[in-house]
C-alpha cells in the first residue's frame, strides 16, 4: 500500500532511523498499491452512445452533444429533455495471492441534458445543456497475508477508494441545412477524490514481535473550465464523419486535506511517524487535450460507426504537495529520551501518458418503422497513468455492451447491459517467511445495468 509505506520510507532520507529493515523490506516495495483508476472511457453516456461503446462522434444528435461532440446539436430532430441516463454498477477486485477482495455497488447517473431546437428564433441554431458523469471509480478491499495457519505472521490492507469526474457543458450547434454542422461550448468539468487506506503487520523473529500500524487519508477537488469544440459532415447518403476536440483548460477551486500516521514497534523499540494538513497542502489533477474522431456507415436497416480517440501526455508534477513537515519520534527503548526530526513532505507525483483509444458500435432496426432497435458496442479504455505516477494505478480496461431501445409517443427508453474487465501487469508482493518474494495480479470486473428515459417535445 503506497501510501503508507513510501512515507515510512522517507525516514532514512531524514538521516534517522524510523523502520527497522524487516518492515522495509516485507513492506516498502511488496505490497500491492491501492486501486484508483482514472480511466475515463468505460462509463456508458447517453441513450444511444451508452449501449453502442460511446462510439457516437459522427452521428451524435441527442442531449449528450455538449459533451460527445457539440456539433450534433445542430442535427437533432426536435427539442428533447433526458430525463435520467445512468448505470446501476457492480464491481469486483481480486488478488491472485492475497486472500480477501473488493467491491462496491453503486447508482451512477451519467447524463442529464436538454436540447433546444430554433433557438433565438433561428432554425439554423440549436442550444444545449448537459450534465454528465465522465469517470467514476468507487471501491472498498480488505486483503490479508498469512503464513499458512501461523497466526503470529500476518499482514492486512484495507482500503476505501473514489473518484469522479462530471461535466457541466453548455454548448450551441449551428447549420446552414448543408452537409456540415459546427458546435463549441464551455466545459466545467469537476473532479474529487478520496482515498482512505489502514495497514497492520505482525511478524514475531524468536527474538521479539515486530508490529506495524498505519492509516491514511487523503482527499482532493477541483473545477476545471474547459473549451470544447465540434464538426459532423454527412459525407454520402450513408457516410458520416464527426470530430471533436477539448482543450486542458484553466483550474479553478481546489482544495484538499491529507492525513497520515504510523507506528513500528520491535520490541522495546518504536518508531512513530506522524503528518496533518488541511489548510495548506495543494490539491491539482491536469486535464490533457482530448480529441476523437468518427466515422459512420447508415441506412435505413442499421448503423455502424467507428471512433479513434486519444489525449496528450502530461510530464510528472506534484498532484499533492504541502509546506508542512512530517514529525518523525524514535524511542530506542533505553530509557532515553525520544529523538524527534523532521523531514519534509514529499508530495504525491501524478503523471499522464498519451494514449489512444478505439470503439465501434451500431444497431440493428428491429421494424420499419424504427421503433425498435438492437444495440450492441465495444470499446478499450487504455488507462492514462504514466510509470512515475506513484498515486493512481495502471490497469488498461475493455468493455462490451447490448442493450434495446424503444420509442412510444414522445418518449424513448433504454435498456442494456454491460461489462468491463481488465487485469493488471505482475505486482511484486511478500512471503512473510524469509521476506521472499512473489507476483500477483489485481483483476477487475464490472457488470452494469444501463438505462435511460427521454422526452422529445
Amino acid at each position: 500500500m503506497r501510501s503508507f509505506v513510501r512515507l515510512l520510507a522517507l525516514v532514512p532520507l531524514a538521516g534517522i532511523a524510523f523502520v527497522g529493515p524487516p518492515l522495509i523490506a516485507q513492506q516498502q516495495l511488496f505490497l500491492p498499491p491501492n486501486v484508483i483508476l482514472p480511466n475515463n472511457e468505460n462509463l456508458p453516456v447517453g441513450a444511444e452512445a451508452g449501449l453502442e461503446g460511446n462510439a457516437f462522434t459522427a452521428r451524435e444528435n441527442d442531449s449528450t452533444s455538449p459533451w460527445f461532440n457539440t456539433a450534433g446539436l445542430a442535427a437533432a430532430a426536435s427539442s428533447s429533455a433526458a430525463v435520467s441516463a445512468g448505470t446501476f454498477r457492480f464491481v469486483t477486485i481480486t488478488s491472485e495471492r492475497e486472500s480477501g477482495s473488493g467491491s462496491s455497488i453503486d447508482q451512477i447517473p451519467a447524463a442529464v441534458g436538454f436540447v433546444l431546437k430554433n433557438a433565438l428564433e433561428n432554425k439554423d441554431w440549436t442550444l444545449g445543456l448537459s450534465v454528465t458523469r465522465t469517470a467514476a471509480w468507487k471501491q472498498e478491499s480488505d486483503f490479508h497475508l498469512t503464513q499458512g495457519t501461523d497466526l503470529r505472521q500476518r499482514t492486512t490492507l484495507s482500503a476505501d477508494t473514489e473518484f469522479n469526474r462530471t461535466t457541466f457543458a453548455f454548448a450551441a450547434g449551428w447549420t446552414n441545412k448543408g452537409t456540415w454542422r459546427f458546435g463549441g461550448g464551455l466545459l466545467f468539468d469537476t473532479l474529487s477524490l478520496r482515498d482512505v487506506e489502514s495497514l497492520t503487520f505482525r511478524r514475531e523473529t524468536g527474538t521479539f514481535v515486530d508490529t506495524g500500524v498505519a492509516s491514511n487519508r487523503a482527499t482532493g477537488s477541483q473545477a476545471t473550465i474547459r473549451l470544447g469544440i465540434g464538426v459532423q459532415a454527412d459525407l454520402s447518403q450513408n457516410v458520416k464523419f464527426g470530430a471533436t476536440l477539448r482543450t486542458p483548460g484553466v483550474r479553478i477551486l481546489p482544495g484538499a486535506t491529507y492525513t497520515a500516521d504510523a507506528i513500528h514497534q520491535q520490541g522495546a523499540v518504536s518508531n512513530q511517524a506522524s503528518f496533518f494538513d488541511s489548510n495548506t497542502v495543494d490539491f491539482k489533477y491536469k486535464l490533457p487535450l482530448e480529441a476523437a474522431a468518427g466515422l459512420a456507415w447508415v441506412c435505413d436497416r442499421f448503423e455502424i460507426e467507428l471512433d479513434v480517440k486519444g489525449q496528450t501526455g502530461i510530464s510528472a508534477y506534484h498532484g499533492f504537495s504541502s509546506p508542512q513537515n512530517i514529525i518523525f519520534i524514535n524511542d530506542k527503548g533505553d530509557g532515553s529520551p525520544a529523538q524527534v526530526t523532521q523531514a519534509p513532505f514529499p508530495g504525491k507525483t501524478f503523471e499522464s501518458r498519451g494514449i489512444v483509444n478505439v470503439s465501434v458500435g451500431g444497431h440493428l432496426n428491429l421494424d420499419q418503422k424504427k421503433v425498435w432497435a438492437l444495440h450492441a458496442g465495444f470499446l478499450t479504455d487504455r488507462s492514462p497513468v504514466g510509470d512515475q505516477d506513484n498515486f493512481f494505478d495502471r490497469i488498461d480496461l475493455y468493455s462490451a455492451t447490448i442493450g434495446v431501445s424503444g420509442t412510444a409517443y414522445r418518449v424513448a427508453g433504454s435498456l442494456g447491459v454491460t461489462y468491463v474487465w481488465g487485469t493488471s501487469g505482475d505486482r511484486v508482493v511478500p512471503d512473510l517467511v524469509g521476506g521472499t518474494l512473489a507476483l500477483t495480479k489485481v483483476k477487475i470486473s464490472n457488470v452494469g445495468i444501463i438505462y435511460s428515459f427521454s422526452y422529445m417535445f
